[in-house]
């Protein structure tokens, strides 16, 4: 008798046999050389998921182990000191060198060289090795060997102009800079170190080689530039022929299914839905469909912003009859409300989502008691993470050796090709807006062949995805979604539409939807249904809130996924204005402000982190030709962009916060006005304080005033007090941005102009840029060319991954071809209405 196993058991008997290699990263060796966050985050998923990971560290330790975070990003690893500033201890590197899988860096070039861990040393001693270099400003140009720290990076991108024009008081707020608080760019590098080094080593399975990749904190800036470098170039292009933006859903007012707004407990909610039916939906959970008799109000899309500015009164008025309590239980209870209140990381902590998906790992730390620190990365359905264990005393494995490897050698002929590491995989994308579709493209980035499925008028991202700069803009902010994939757009309503994705997942490596539960049954690419027809794919789900639990039924957007997670109130300083009962006005004004804390950064978090746990999964694959589920969501993607302060324990110090001016979190450490422009200035040891001080005496030649403030700072940078910080204000005040930042970066010292334009603009015009070649013209079906960002690392024998956008639909004949479709099938299919091409979306 035969007995037919169902997916589920199937699935089950799978995970049994693999139990004896349960870990991704199980037998592969890490050689962790960086200091901080950056690299330990990238180590740390690696040692989650079975990596042996050494951490060499000076004979103090990580300078960064002061961060209560460090008990996360050291988690599991094994702590050898040496000093590396003297040569005869550089010899002692050469062994674990030459018996390393991975060696991560993230020196400055000229500190790398005096380490003796630059990369011709370190790729000399082992051939096969995956080395990974993150630096801060990239390897040229004048600031390579400034510090690589995130403030700097952050002012010099312009990314601190997002947030102009935020403050607590709704009377009194500055223009120019503010600080940004959330980490995004020390998130972004340590998954692009991931994604790169997983995929390098699914190169070296096939071929044996090594790999040389390179990636910075500025480069992970490029992902949440969604549109800015291609809106400058075009305005520049078309110069007074481009109207200014006429938009009203992307005017000075929030979009009105985006808006924060206020309750009757002075607590705020942040509205999260993207398009109309969600907003239509919240207007009938909070009892509003009586602004419908108003015809002014029927189309949200369709208002000015002065008639948005008296239909959000209207709003907020009827929010502040109840607690946020109460409104979030109707909002839960309706299901298609797309809505958050605004929560510290801390309090995320606590989210329901967040605990049911087992998204916190609850260890007992010998030292430190019970910590709650960052769970999985996502969670695998056969290889999952497993915490490692404690944060390593410094030093505690001195003398620690791994077990000799058998040197393998070159599998096939060395191939240099442009397509990446990736080459020969191939993706399926059924999703949209943002989050899941640029994960997708940075799998296509690395090589993949990755085939978007759209719905037959494309995805929507591709013509409402330009802020702020009208509809005579069509389509660059989709240019990073749609690029490095062939598109075909399919009605999967239609039997014969499902029988095309079917076609398609029977020869595909992997595959992903950002759909909610339950529509991947209703359109027949749910797991069990794929499972059946490829038993070796790898199946991504990219969920708001979870596959199963209270949340996972709602709807989700980048807004309120930041304010559950903690991002925005940190960026506003950690405590939200004041709720003005009495004054509609005022309340509006609030919003506007503190809408601008929260700039939709969080799908690009998700994003890195759903394209490190692709590449995860198809390395697993690629070893074993494991197939499973892997869940990603939201809600704990930002966590891990928000890891400074997801970490909880008994006694743990107060977390820096930023000031009451949003400059930064110390005076040594903050944006300062000067003479013409602002600085952000970084000065975090003694060795640059004493330069600094140097170059003020100097100096103080030409600027009198320098001498007698000089005496009024000590010389010891640990009794630097908050009363020096008008000292320090009177000083900077007497030099132009640009001066402090030619003469300080010579001496290396921190200290960069923060610009006074939006990234976009440092992306089209800075000289760093074309120093190191960070941008690159590309050919482009709509505008003829456009210059696009690099990719996001560089590999040493994967040069140019760049790609091209594709418009909507645009192979959709040429891959029904390559599935065996005939032409007179392909025409029927058209006729039919189950495909469908574009050229101009």
């Amino acid at each position: 008798m035969t007995i037919q196993l169902s997916a589920n058991l199937n699935q089950r008997i799978r995970y049994l046999c693999y139990s004896q290699y349960m870990s991704i990263f199980k037998n592969i060796n890490v050689l962790d050389l960086t200091i901080g966050p950056v690299g330990g985050l990238t180590t740390m998923v690696m040692a989650d998921f079975g990596a042996s990971v050494i951490k060499i560290e000076p004979l103090k330790g990580d300078p960064f182990r002061k961060m209560p975070s460090s008990t996360t990003w050291l988690r599991g690893k094994k702590s050898i000191a040496i000093d590396l500033k003297i040569h005869s201890e550089q010899v002692k590197l050469h062994a674990y060198i030459k018996n390393a899988d991975v060696v991560i860096t993230n020196a400055r070039p000229k500190i790398a060289k005096q380490l003796g861990i630059d990369s011709t040393k370190i790729l000399s001693m082992n051939e096969q090795i995956i080395l990974c270099n993150i630096t801060g400003f990239e390897e040229k140009g004048k600031l390579a060997n400034i510090p690589g720290y995130e403030g700097l990076i952050a002012a010099k991108t312009g990314y601190m102009m997002t947030f102009e024009g935020i403050g607590k008081d709704s009377n009194k707020y500055r223009q120019g800079p503010a600080y940004s608080a959330v980490l995004l760019a020390s998130h972004g590098a340590s998954q692009i170190a991931l994604q790169s080094i997983t995929a390098a080593l699914i190169n070296r399975n096939i071929t044996g080689n090594g790999q040389h990749i390179k990636t910075s904190l500025t480069r992970a800036m490029i992902p949440i530039d969604t549109a800015g470098l291609f809106i400058a170039q075009i305005r520049d292009r078309l110069g007074d022929k481009l109207p200014k933006a006429i938009d009203p859903e992307f005017g000075m007012l929030p979009a009105l299914g985006y808006h924060p707004v206020p309750t009757k407990d002075g607590k705020w909610i942040q509205l999260a839905g993207l398009v109309s039916h969600l907003f239509y939906a919240f207007i009938d959970a909070v009892g509003l469909q009586d602004i419908y008799d108003n015809p002014d109000f029927i189309d949200p899309r369709g208002m000015d912003n002065k008639t948005k500015t008296r239909l959000a009164k209207i709003i907020a008025k009827r929010m502040m009859e109840k607690n946020s309590d109460d409104w979030m239980k109707a909002f839960i209870h309706n299901g298609n409300v797309a809505a958050e209140e605004w929560h510290s990381t801390k309090e995320s902590m606590h989210h329901p989502q967040i605990i049911h998906n087992k998204d916190i790992w609850n260890h007992h730390d010998k030292n430190l008691g019970r910590t709650q620190q960052l769970g999985p990365l996502a969670h695998f359905s056969v290889t999952q993470g497993k915490h490692p264990g404690n944060r390593p005393v410094i030093n505690q494995d001195n003398g620690y050796r791994w077990p000799k490897k058998q040197v393998k050698r070159t599998l096939t002929k060395k191939v240099i090709s442009s397509k990446g590491p990736l080459d020969g995989i191939t993706f399926l994308e059924f999703s949209s807006i943002i989050a899941a579709p640029y994960a997708a493209t940075i799998l296509g980035e690395l090589g993949a062949r990755v085939i978007k499925i759209e719905p037959l008028t494309g995805d929507n991202f591709r013509v409402g995805s330009n802020p702020g700069t009208g509809k005579q803009i069509k389509g660059l902010g989709a240019i990073k979604t749609t690029s490095n994939k062939e598109s075909i757009c399919l009605n999967l309503k239609s039997d014969q539409g499902i029988e095309v994705a079917h076609r398609l997942i029977s020869e595909a490596n992997g595959m992903l939807h950002n759909y909610r539960p339950g529509v991947p049954e209703r359109l027949k690419i749910d797991w069990q249904t794929v499972n059946n027809i490829n038993k070796d794919i790898v199946y991504v789900s990219a969920w708001g809130y979870g596959k199963n639990g209270p949340y996972a039924h709602r709807p989700t957007a980048a807004p309120g996924v930041g304010a559950a997670m903690g991002g925005p109130l940190k960026q506003f300083g950690g405590k939200l204005p004041h709720v003005h009962k009495e004054n509609l006005s005022e309340s509006i004004k609030e919003a506007i402000k503190i809408n601008t804390a929260n700039p939709g950064s969080s799908d690009y978090n998700a994003s890195h982190i759903i394209a490190s746990a692709a590449i995860m999964g198809l390395y697993e694959q690629n070893k074993h030709g494991t197939s499973q589920q892997i869940d990603c969501n939201m809600l704990a993607a930002n966590a891990y962009a928000n890891f400074e302060h997801f970490i909880d324990y008994q006694d743990i110090p107060k977390i820096e916060e930023v000031d009451d001016n949003l400059f930064g979190i110390d005076n040594l450490y903050r944006l300062y006005d000067t003479k013409s422009g602002w600085i952000f200035f970084a000065c975090r040891n003694q060795k640059d304080w004493l330069n600094f001080l140097a170059y003020l005496t100097m100096e103080s030649n030409n600027i009198p005033n320098f001498k007698k403030l000089i005496e009024k700072l000590p010389t010891n940078i640990i009794k630097i007090e908050e009363s020096h910080t008008q000292i320090l204000e009177k000083i900077f005040i007497e030099q132009k941005s640009f001066t402090w930042e030619n003469n300080l970066t010579a001496l290396d010292i921190g200290c960069v102009v923060a610009s006074e334009y939006l990234p976009g603009t440092f992306w089209y015009n800075d000289q760093h840029v074309k120093d190191n070649k960070l941008t690159v013209k590309v050919n482009n079906p709509i505008w003829d060319t456009i210059i696009r960002h690099a990719t996001l690392s560089e590999l040493n024998d994967f040069p140019r991954r760049e790609g091209m956008q594709s418009t909507a639909g645009q192979h959709s004949e040429e891959i029904l071809l390559s599935l065996g479709y005939e032409q007179k099938d392909i025409l029927e299919l058209k006729k039919n209405n189950v495909f469908a091409s574009h050229d101009d979306i």
